[in-house]
């Protein structure tokens, strides 16, 4: 009989997320490494639900109504960051601040931008710019300041939601008009229609390939506008994702 004590792991993610996700696998993980895993109840104080070891969670609804004003949603989000702020111990994964920088996408972009990865050889930054008008003369200064080239693509700043995926795939000067703000202009970089997702936790990672956009280069073609999440479905059958005969052997370039 196991003589160590159990922690308590909570947890609090959607029901839709719920079915997605299988809870009972994860409890039985947890109970094989002596993990009591307890569904938080956001109505109640965590103080009387825990103690916890660690809490994982999908507030990124709370926390972007939150952010809109809405009184319910910072309620709380101010609890449980109390809860936070009072029990450091408390391996919380991940923090509603991290949280909070990665729904907005030029801000993540910024901290990669101005972190320590800027100066090395091996890794590759993305020209991206801010646009918040329609303004074409505007935005195409902007992006000429910021060294953007087309082609480009714009995502909107929101990184949350079903708009969230809602992009565009930029040519040319005329296709500026098309640009729905407030947005990220990103340059966009032929990969091969392929997409490396990346997940790290502690000293570990993981890497998973996703189908991506095909190759492609400035010039005369209207705009695309496409869905980033069925566009990355492990899955996924898209024109958009499949690469012409001539390009099967592509060589990624890494850009200056």
């Amino acid at each position: 009989m196991n003589s160590f004590p159990v922690k308590r792991v909570g947890y609090w993610w959607s029901e839709k997320k719920s079915r997605k996700f299988n809870v009972s696998e994860f409890a039985s993980v947890c109970r094989a490494s002596g993990l009591e895993l307890v569904k938080i109840d956001l109505t109640r104080s965590l103080e009387e639900q825990g103690p916890f070891a660690a809490i994982v969670h999908k507030l990124s609804d709370a926390i972007a109504k939150a952010a809109k004003g809405d009184e319910e949603s910072k309620a709380v989000c101010e609890a449980f960051q109390e809860y936070s702020n009072n029990h450091p111990d408390v391996v919380i994964i991940d923090p509603l601040p991290n949280v909070g920088n990665l729904l907005d996408r030029y801000r993540q972009y910024k901290l990669v931008d101005e972190s320590e990865l800027r100066g090395r050889k091996d890794i590759f930054i993305p020209a991206f710019v801010e646009l918040t008008t329609q303004n074409v003369s505007e935005n195409l200064a902007k992006m000429q300041a910021a060294g953007v080239e087309f082609p480009i693509v714009c995502k909107p700043i929101s990184a949350h939601g079903s708009s969230a995926h809602q992009m565009s795939l930029i040519f040319n000067e005329e296709g500026l008009k098309d640009v729905s703000p407030p947005c990220v202009a990103q340059k966009f970089i032929n990969h091969n229609a392929i997409l490396y997702k990346l997940f790290i936790i502690g000293n570990q990672y993981f890497i998973i390939e996703r189908p991506s956009l095909k190759n492609f280069s400035a010039g005369d073609q209207k705009t695309i506008f496409f869905d980033s999440d069925k566009i990355s479905k492990p899955h996924s059958a898209s024109a958009l994702t499949e690469l012409d005969d001539n390009e099967e052997c592509a060589v990624v370039g890494w850009p200056d």
